[in-house]
Order: structure tokens, then C-alpha cells, then sequence
């Protein structure tokens, strides 16, 4: 369960990047552990040799609101030896009332369209028109596929990965007026399990040789 914090994330590495470098040299440019205080965080068990990933991510995500609208950002971070911090590799958002899904598979044109792996999603294509806008039911699971911007990474030996789902990224991802009005004063729900089979997927993660 999520409460609605439209301004969490004053101190992160979004705040150094979208305030033109003022909050640079701080703790909040290397650590997400403040903003992770008021979102679900799911973290991986310490890696034992380093490990790569690289490419496209998908998060797929069954969420579910009190509200028709709200806004979920999906954070990857690296996560250091006893949690000691947290740090940002990259991330994506989505508006739920946004959600709707182009199925197209992109071919050598890419062009409102979404990439697959086979049958596998790996960055999902939302229109993002107000003809393809549809309000959340409030509380009934409905499932997100968010992009998660692609990035290439080295988790060291004993660090993790960590996934933190909140609901906005401050001074980032402000709010829009209608999520604003429509999603004010909202609880969310993520859903777990194989019902609603919330997942995340990284096109390669491997070893390093």
C-alpha cells in the first residue's frame, strides 16, 4: 500500500539533475534512501560476483486506487553492502489513466510501436493521446507496463538491486493538474502473486567473466 505523496523525492539524484546541478555533491545525489522511506522497495539478495545489465527494462505492475488517476515511478538503484545507500541507475514513469498498450511490434520502422523480445515485452509503447485515456475503476487491480529508461550497469559483489515504486519524483515527475485532481489524497495497492503476477524484466543481466 501506497499513500499519495505527489512532492516525495526532494532528495535524490532527480533533484541534482532537474535543479541544474545545485544539489550536486550532496548526499541526495547518490542516495535514494529518503524517497525509498515513502514508496515499496524490493530488493534482490547481494549479488556474489559482479553482475551486468544492460538494454531495455519493462516493469509490469498490477496496481490498484481509491482514486481514477494516479502516477507510478519505478526507480532501479544500486544498492551498497548494509544498505548503507541507494543509488539511482535509472528509472521510468506512467500516469495509469495513460496505461493503454500499442501491441504493434516494431519492425525496422520504429514508429508507434512497441519492442518485443518474442513474446516478451521490453519497452511498451503508450500513445499518450487523450483518445487513448482511460480512468482507473477504483479499486480494481489494473495492470501497468511501464518503460524503464534503458541503461548498462555493474553491481559489484555484495551490492543489490533494487526496485522502489513511488508516486512522483519530485521536482522531476510533477504531477499534471488532472492526476492532481483526480488522484489527490489516493492510497494505491500493488499486487503480488500469480494472479497479478507484478514483475520487472532487464533484457541481459549476466555475470561478468
Amino acid at each position: 500500500m501506497m499513500p499519495w505523496v505527489p512532492l516525495n523525492g526532494p532528495c535524490s539524484l532527480s533533484t541534482a539533475q532537474w535543479t541544474a546541478g545545485i544539489a550536486a555533491g550532496t548526499p541526495c545525489d547518490d542516495n535514494n534512501q529518503l524517497t525509498e522511506l515513502l514508496g515499496a522497495t524490493f530488493t534482490t539478495p547481494p549479488f556474489t560476483e559482479p553482475y551486468a545489465i544492460s538494454g531495455p527494462i519493462d516493469a509490469t505492475i498490477w496496481m490498484s486506487s481509491n482514486a481514477t488517476d494516479a502516477q507510478i515511478i519505478a526507480t532501479l538503484s544500486d544498492v551498497a553492502p548494509g544498505n548503507t545507500s541507494s543509488a539511482q541507475i535509472t528509472q521510468g514513469t506512467l500516469v495509469a489513466s495513460l496505461r493503454q498498450l500499442t501491441t504493434t511490434k516494431c519492425s525496422s520502422i520504429v514508429d508507434n510501436c512497441s519492442v518485443f523480445g518474442g513474446d516478451q515485452l521490453l519497452e511498451p509503447w503508450h500513445p499518450y493521446t487523450l483518445a487513448s485515456q482511460t480512468p482507473l475503476t477504483p479499486m480494481q487491480p489494473t495492470k501497468l507496463d511501464i518503460e524503464i529508461f534503458p541503461t548498462s550497469a555493474v553491481l559489484e559483489p555484495g551490492h543489490s538491486l533494487r526496485l522502489t515504486l513511488t508516486t512522483a519524483d519530485f521536482p522531476h515527475e510533477l504531477p499534471t493538474l488532472p492526476t492532481l485532481v483526480n488522484g489527490a489524497a489516493a492510497i494505491d495497492m500493488i499486487y503480488l502473486g500469480p494472479q497479478y503476477p507484478s514483475s520487472i524484466y532487464l533484457k541481459n543481466v549476466s555475470p561478468m567473466l
